[in-house]
């Protein structure tokens, strides 16, 4: 009996042994913290449906934040890096500055997966979960992600400017930069379909819509001169509105689904680099592949999935291999030796307290009079300043004047498929029946609103599908 009960301890033992093998191994596993973090993806797909619900258009910024970092040195978080003595961060790159947004929402996550799991959940795994996760809230598919990725310590601005994909690339271009990461002409245009939701600026796809040759970019596509005309009110050539945005997809901008290769066909891809799918494919795969996405939604979820996951290991790193970041926008190194804070005065005598890249300037004669005597103290409290919404600056967002006549300058209108409840059963009713859930409407998320089909989201004044129509709304006094 004796003997018996020993060897059942040993067969458990040795089973633990070889799980536990298995997950350092190097092999990305889809259950990888289903021990040591079983809550990790919930705790982000909660956090991440709250972002989404506050602003629909972050579920595009973090698939784009996956997609950007995956295509620099691998799926390893370093576009999450900030400025640092040892290298320069890759959000200052030209495909990034201004352009990534999400961080906060990552640093939120990130913050409340290391009080739940201290030092076990990767930022790199973060980013591959928050992906999927937006992509799946906006009505897309979802699938299980591979986990286990470790950090990068490094980041690389130079890898940046040169492997990211511009807007403004041509076919050949495209092809290129896929194949270096591993990924063929299938996986491009999969991947492709992900400009179904999200925004751009003006700068990005501004020279295009105003070259002389637009309606004829193409041999058999012939450009669409109204949308041309309504971008061009969007986005005037003087260059007064550069950082407007403008939805990559028109008719369903907040919904995850193939309308973006109906686009494509119609000539209203609104990227260069969306167009030129059509437009520059010689041998007619691209446009064969286009034209099967656009008539079957499930075609395109399931190669968009298998090319998310097929991105998703690029170069990746395991096992021993980089580290397991404390703060994502920091390696753990650097964040040590940030965290030791000290005080010395300057030549005007300032004492000037340095915490990382950060410093705060105090006059020294409020802690001493004589400035022969250097005064010396610290602060041991991570936590001594407390950063609420009360004491963040914002900048305030200007209403545009005149307003548009449909929305009044909100650039939001009621969801035309749930006529602004946010859900698809009952919308005859104000409120649900008793024992009723709601079925949250997927063209708009849940939120209610739409974008206005009059300014396209922007607020502003505009004739009726860009033709000057109408006399503009005199100004009031």
């Amino acid at each position: 009996m004796n003997m018996g009960k020993m060897f059942f301890i040993f067969l458990v033992l040795i089973c633990n042994r070889v799980e536990a093998l298995n997950y350092d191994d190097g092999i990305l596993l889809p259950h990888y913290y289903k021990h040591s973090c079983p809550h990790a993806e919930e705790i982000v797909r909660r956090n991440v449906e709250i972002a989404v619900l506050k602003d629909p258009r972050m579920a595009a910024s973090l698939l784009r934040l996956h997609f950007h970092d995956c295509f620099v040195m691998g799926c390893d978080a370093s576009v999450l890096l900030d400025n640092s003595v040892a290298f320069l961060s890759e959000k200052q790159a030209v495909p990034n500055l201004n352009s990534l947004r999400g961080f906060e929402v990552i640093d939120r996550i990130k913050a409340i997966l290391e009080e739940a799991c201290p030092k076990t959940v990767s930022c790199a795994d973060l980013l591959a979960i928050a992906a999927r996760d937006s992509v799946t809230l906006r009505g897309g598919p979802s699938w299980k992600v591979f986990l286990g990725r470790k950090d990068s310590l490094k980041a690389s601005l130079t890898g940046a400017n040169q492997f990211i994909p511009a807007p403004n690339s041509s076919l050949e271009t495209l092809i290129s930069n896929f194949a270096v990461q591993g990924l063929d002409i299938g996986d491009l245009v999969a991947l492709s379909g992900s400009h179904t939701i999200g925004k751009s600026r003006c700068t990005s796809f501004k020279q295009r819509i105003y070259s002389r040759n637009i309606d004829y970019e193409g041999h058999h596509y012939k450009r669409n001169t109204v949308f041309h005309r309504i971008l061009r009110t969007i986005c005037p050539k003087s260059g007064r509105r550069d950082n407007a945005v403008v939805p990559l997809d028109f008719r369903t901008p907040a919904r995850f689904d193939n309308q973006y290769f109906h686009n494509l066909i119609q000539g209203k891809g609104l990227l260069t680099s969306d167009n030129v799918l059509m437009s520059q494919d010689i041998e007619g795969k691209i446009v064969k592949q286009v034209w099967a996405y656009a008539s079957d939604e499930q075609l395109f979820f399931r190669s968009f999935t298998a090319s998310m996951l097929k991105m998703g290991n690029i170069n990746v790193l395991t096992g021993g291999e980089g580290e397991i970041r404390h703060n994502c926008r920091v390696v753990n190194e650097l964040e040590k030796v940030g965290s030791g804070r000290t005080s010395s005065i300057s030549h005007n005598g300032v004492v000037v307290i340095k915490k990382c890249s950060s410093s705060y300037s105090i006059p020294s004669d409020r802690f001493a009079r004589n400035t022969d005597i250097l005064p010396r103290f610290s602060i041991t409290k991570p936590s001594w300043v407390v950063r609420t919404e009360s004491n963040v600056w914002k900048e305030e967002q200007k209403k545009p004047h005149p307003p548009c006549l449909k929305c009044g300058g909100s650039g939001r209108v009621d969801c035309h498929h749930c006529q602004g409840k946010g859900r698809s059963n009952c919308v005859h009713l104000a409120m649900l029946p008793k024992g009723e859930w709601p079925k949250w409407c997927r063209t708009c998320g849940g939120s209610g609103l739409g974008y206005c089909g009059r300014c396209l989201g922007s607020g502003e004044y505009r004739d009726i599908m860009g033709f000057h129509f109408m006399k503009k709304i005199p100004k009031t006094p």
